[in-house]
């Protein structure tokens, strides 16, 4: 695949997170933001767009969409990004622990969470833009 199409491709993954993550954020009011099913739930929606933030910087390194979890971390290895392998896989941790884990979300902590993603989805698009050209 050439870097066009890997950026073309890698910008599209991004879009499709971001759009994610605007859907969550639309939903945060004060009652849902102290309900632990809400919480649990958007939390694994927040997930969900990081594996395609995750997803969009493997197309853009190595031309290739990594096929589920095990692909992804094995992908973060090949292109050295150790950092992201392991922030990967403490999120998953999390979005797949027992519901009373979530607690330590209720309120702005959800919030912060999703800002967190966002700046991270954020700075990958800007490197990908910049290697565009």
């Amino acid at each position: 695949m050439s870097l066009g199409n890997r950026v073309e491709y890698a910008l599209k993954m991004l879009n499709i997170a971001r759009s994610m993550i605007e859907d969550i954020e639309h939903t945060f009011d004060d009652i849902k933001l102290r309900d632990l099913d809400f919480v649990r739930k958007a939390f694994l929606d927040i997930f969900l767009a990081y594996g395609f933030i995750i997803d969009a910087y493997v197309i853009y390194k190595t031309g290739r969409r990594p096929s589920g979890h095990h692909a992804r971390i094995r992908a973060l290895e090949e292109i050295g990004r150790n950092d992201l392998k392991n922030d990967y896989i403490m999120f998953m941790a999390r979005a797949f622990a027992r519901p009373e884990y979530f607690v330590d979300y209720l309120g702005d902590e959800l919030k912060k969470l999703c800002n967190k993603v966002k700046e991270f989805m954020n700075k990958i698009r800007k490197e990908i833009e910049e290697g565009k050209q």
